[in-house]
């Protein structure tokens, strides 16, 4: 389902989207996930259904389980813990919902504390911070998952302007893409959250996702993907396009270079190979409804 083209922030003050076609989206962001490829699954929210889509990394053509319930409501941000909690943002629900990989996907008690007001991307770092993008309140929320998802002070500030998509490095540096200003902010997690010079370059235009893999590119969606080289003091590197790039909505990279690229206009997911050259893999169809977030475990 389409969010109304503006939304009005808990404060009172009006967020405008970037772009206010019907059918264009915005995205959302996943860290690099180190797993073993046998046993990694690729996890799709589908806000055209409020589902979410589970597919073996190792077999991706093939049919992918379904996630319901527990709360699912234009599901968008979807992050794995290192316990195989999955916690998944619900736009219209003001919520995140919490699923148990490990058991059945059972669904488990939801979110809906800390502020969430119209929450978009989340990502969860291997200590068990969880930080969801609050596009109504251009806050980002943080929640301590190993201790009963308890409420931490959020982050504002930054030049935060309708965040969506959000992903943390192996520094703690946080990066938070604004649909509004079509810039990412970038927070440094390990000094008090102190706010860094944000990413303003690149041709970027709609910025709705990013992911950052183990070497410190950072991949952000647009109307393409841009790629910055965060080592080096977020350096242009050659942006990518083509490879069935459709109203790019959420990013996600694994340890092998592989980037998967959620597609919300045509309902489909890109595969492209960073190792070489950025060169477009495979094209996934199938169960997706205008997905939006992705990320792997």
């Amino acid at each position: 389902m389409n969010p109304p083209s503006s939304i009005t922030p808990s404060s009172g003050r009006r967020v405008t989207r970037a772009i206010a076609l019907v059918d264009r989206q915005y995205a959302f962001v996943s860290a690099i996930v180190k797993v073993r490829r046998s046993t990694a699954k690729l996890y799709v929210a589908n806000q055209g259904d409020n589902t979410v889509s589970v597919f073996e990394l190792a077999n991706l053509t093939a049919a992918p389980t379904t996630i319901s319930g527990g709360g699912l409501n234009d599901p968008h941000g979807v992050a794995v813990d290192a316990s195989g909690k999955l916690y998944v943002a619900n736009q219209l629900g003001n919520s995140v919902s919490v699923f148990d990989t490990a058991h059945g996907n059972a669904a488990l008690r939801a979110i809906t504390r800390g502020g969430l007001d119209f929450p978009q991307g989340d990502t969860v770092t291997a200590r068990g911070k969880l930080y969801v993008a609050n596009a109504g309140a251009n806050s980002v929320s943080v929640f301590d998952t190993g201790h009963g998802n308890a409420v931490l002070p959020a982050i504002t500030g930054g030049g935060l302007n309708g965040p969506y998509g959000v992903a943390v490095d192996s520094r703690g540096k946080l990066y938070v893409a604004n649909a509004n200003n079509s810039s990412v902010s970038v927070f440094d997690t390990a000094h008090g959250n102190a706010a860094l010079p944000a990413i303003t370059r690149g041709g970027m235009n709609d910025t709705v996702d990013v992911a950052v893999d183990a070497t410190g590119k950072l991949y952000v969606a647009n109307d393409r993907v841009s790629v910055f080289n965060t080592a080096r003091g977020n350096a242009v590197l050659p942006a990518i396009s083509g490879g069935g790039l459709s109203g790019p909505y959420g990013v996600a990279i694994d340890a092998r270079g592989k980037l998967y690229v959620a597609n919300t206009k045509n309902s489909s997911l890109s595969v492209f190979d960073t190792a070489r050259g950025n060169a477009p893999l495979l094209v996934i169809t199938r169960s997706l409804k205008h997905p939006a977030g992705v990320t792997i475990h």
